[in-house]
């Protein structure tokens, strides 16, 4: 079933925040080990959901058909647990393969009775949702279309308006951020809306917010994760968006996918058109028409096949000229070489969309993304506090310096968290899971705050705890009132002294550490040492 859904029904919705759940405070505190008795970190992809995967393969199974089943269904049941409640479940779905693939894992997990004649009043929903815009290519949209069916979930086209954000159009390196930020917001609003008319037709005596009935999933796979270009991980932490995925890298999705029959299992990435273009190109629907034009004429003269990659990427503006480059796999680049009739071919069809090809080149993958430097935003900083979507990118130098060893961020069980607790020192601790995008956005932050608590005040402990590690990690986050991933929060004198839902830029960690937890002697140290962990920032996630 395909529903679609004009822009001016969507605007109709308040496109705010994600409901944050009233936070229960913590009984205890805690401090843990000595400084001195740290246990080494364990990596942050294995338990849950990956746990499967990697016993078999230790054990050295093929890659077979059993195994592949057994992964699927253990996605499943993770994805089960982690969306109980919920009264509407909707999938941010592009028709690739990553979302594909969370797609049929939400529909699995509860997608019984997905049409509105075979559900009851009282069961969860399960939809697709894709936004609709000049971004994307119509042909996508039928992908998308068909994988839906072929899946059994239902389709929402939702119109959205990324378009009227002028950061978007300006497309100076965070446009991601700003249309994912669209997305979301659109399809809470519109999901919210939906759960709240279910709501009605099926009262109950416990009444939670419509917000609260609707679970968002994307397809952020673990190389996505890697990827500084991907804005677009930024808002979904905003937003607070399930990513079942998070834990497989690429190839371990297309070999998923194939497993679950999808179709699209080989198909060639199709991001959005606005991808194409370097920064500064400005994001006009004109534009991106044109763009989408361009690769389906070089489709065509080239027969680029559906599971072949090639982008046309606009370099510069002149005018009513664009400056483009044409990207093949790089078996295919000799054949479009400068000076050849296949050359002649594309550069005549480019021309017809006001464009002039000017290289040929192998296929990269966002190879004109560009993130915004922190000296950048120091140069343009008016004293006011730096826009959210800039927020996790100015750090990028404090974050990087840890590299691959293993950094003053701790790892706790559910024991060392109660000696912890049983304490009274001061300390910061983080809650999350292997399958919550916004938790591993949020890793690198908390690395941060802990190598300058480590260098400024090594009394104060930074850590994580995997809150589905075992039942009695799941326990704990329960007694002490954690019902949102990730959940961060700060102890002092044996009381929480503060706690925050969602991802924070490590700035902000920073300043709201300095301010609860340290001396203002040491504070002021800090301060003075590493002023760029000290600018103006927001303090709570938007």
């Amino acid at each position: 079933m395909t529903r679609s859904i004009a822009v001016g029904a969507a605007r109709a919705f308040p496109a705010g925040t994600a409901t944050r759940a009233d936070a229960s405070p913590f009984r205890g505190r805690h401090r843990r080990l000595a400084r001195g008795e740290r246990r080494r970190p364990l990596p942050t992809t294995t338990k849950a959901l990956a746990r499967p995967r990697i016993a078999e393969e230790a054990a050295g199974d093929g890659d077979d058909a059993a195994r592949l089943a057994r992964e699927l269904e253990a996605m499943v049941e993770s994805t089960r647990a982690a969306g109980a409640g919920a009264r509407i479940h909707v999938v941010a779905f592009s028709g690739g393969v990553d979302s594909s693939l969370v797609a049929h894992v939400v529909h699995r997990a509860f997608g019984a009775g997905d049409d509105d004649d075979d559900r009851s009043d009282a069961s969860p929903r399960c939809v697709a949702a894709i936004g609709v815009s000049p971004s994307l290519p119509q042909s996508q949209l039928q992908i998308a279309r068909d994988v839906a069916r072929h899946i059994g979930i239902p389709l929402w086209e939702l119109r959205t308006n990324e378009g009227d954000v002028p950061e978007y159009v300006a497309n100076d390196g965070e446009s991601c951020a700003h249309c994912k930020n669209t997305l979301y917001s659109t399809l809470r609003a519109v999901a919210a809306a939906a759960a709240a008319a279910d709501a009605e037709a099926a009262p109950s005596d416990v009444a939670p917010s419509a917000e609260q009935h609707v679970v968002l999933y994307n397809g952020t796979n673990a190389d996505d994760l890697k990827d500084p270009t991907r804005l677009g991980i930024l808002a979904a932490a905003h937003h607070r968006v399930e990513s079942p995925a998070c834990h497989l890298d690429k190839t371990r999705v297309r070999r998923l996918a194939r497993a679950a029959g999808l179709p699209n299992w080989n198909l060639a990435a199709a991001p959005c058109l606005r991808s194409r273009l370097a920064p500064g190109v400005h994001a006009t629907p004109e534009q991106l028409g044109a763009v989408e034009a361009a690769e389906a004429a070089v489709r065509v003269a080239l027969n680029v096949g559906p599971t072949e990659n090639m982008r046309v990427r606009v370099m510069s503006r002149a005018g009513d000229l664009a400056l483009a480059t044409l990207e093949l796999d790089a078996s295919r680049v000799q054949e479009v070489a400068v000076g050849g009739d296949a050359f002649d071919v594309v550069s005549a069809e480019l021309g017809k969309r006001g464009m002039w090809l000017s290289d040929v080149r192998a296929f990269e993958s966002g190879s004109v993304a560009k993130r915004s430097s922190f000296a950048e935003e120091e140069e343009e900083d008016d004293g006011d506090a730096i826009a959210w979507s800039s927020l996790f990118l100015g750090f990028a130098p404090s974050v990087a310096s840890f590299g691959a060893a293993p950094g003053p961020l701790e790892r706790w069980d559910a024991e060392q968290c109660e000696i912890a607790l049983a304490g009274g020192d001061a300390f910061v601790v983080s809650f999350g899971t292997t399958w919550c995008g916004p938790c591993h956005v949020l890793e690198p932050e908390l690395e941060t705050l802990a190598k300058l608590t480590w260098e400024f005040d090594d009394s104060i402990a930074v850590a994580k705890v995997d809150a589905e590690a075992s039942p009695a990690e799941t326990a704990l986050a329960g007694r002490l009132g954690v019902d949102a991933y990730p959940t961060t929060v700060w102890m002092r004198h044996g009381r929480e002294a503060h706690r925050v839902e969602g991802a924070l830029p490590a700035a902000a960690l920073v300043q709201l550490t300095a301010s609860i937890l340290m001396d203002d002697e040491v504070a002021e140290v800090a301060r003075a040492t590493r002023p760029e962990l000290f600018a103006p920032v927001p303090l709570e996630p938007f």
